[in-house]
């Protein structure tokens, strides 16, 4: 086994105790660097920030609205949060926890994805059944289109030109032209 932050250990499980209320978290992500793990908590209305080397938790992020999908992004600069409550995309500088600015979407806005230039921001709005797409600057609507029922995730593939979104309820995958 090579060595590193997890040497000597099969597997690592880092309990955040919250005065009885379970953090529940629904989604992941890491820093560019994979140093920072960032962590949803959809019942706390908090972003959880991980130091993944050292085993701990450095900062909690509060977000109102359900934060449900966390997507850094401008390398590891801002972090998007989408907010399943808020009917929006919070953007939020991942030191400080300042919301940046926001973007108004659709009904439960859930998977998240960004271009590879970082122009077009993909929402997944679960219960619209359909994905918007904004331009990143403005955040003016680019397109919407409609998917399959209550769709969740989404991915860029075919180097960025087709974008992959699952469907929960229909379970099925929707493949749309992200241009």
């Amino acid at each position: 086994m090579e060595e590193g932050p997890l040497s000597g250990f099969s597997a690592f499980i880092l309990a955040i105790p919250l005065a009885g209320v379970p953090p529940s978290p629904e989604h992941l992500a890491l820093s560019p660097d994979g140093k920072t793990a960032y962590v949803a908590s959809p019942p706390t209305d908090q972003v959880f920030v991980l130091d993944v080397p050292a085993r701990r938790v450095l900062r909690t992020l509060p977000v109102q609205g359900r934060p449900s999908f966390v997507l850094p992004v401008r390398w590891g600069r801002a972090l998007l949060v989408s907010c399943r409550y808020g009917s929006q995309v919070a953007v939020l500088d991942p030191r400080s926890g300042k919301t940046l600015r926001s973007f108004k979407t659709g009904a439960e806005p859930v998977g998240l994805a960004l271009s590879a230039d970082q122009t077009v921001l993909y929402v997944v709005q679960s219960q619209e059944d359909s994905v918007l797409a904004l331009d990143f600057s403005s955040g003016k609507k680019i397109w919407e289109a409609a998917v399959g029922h209550e769709p969740r995730f989404s991915a860029l593939a075919s180097e960025g030109q087709v974008l992959v979104v699952s469907n929960g309820l229909s379970r099925d995958v929707a493949l749309l032209n992200a241009r």
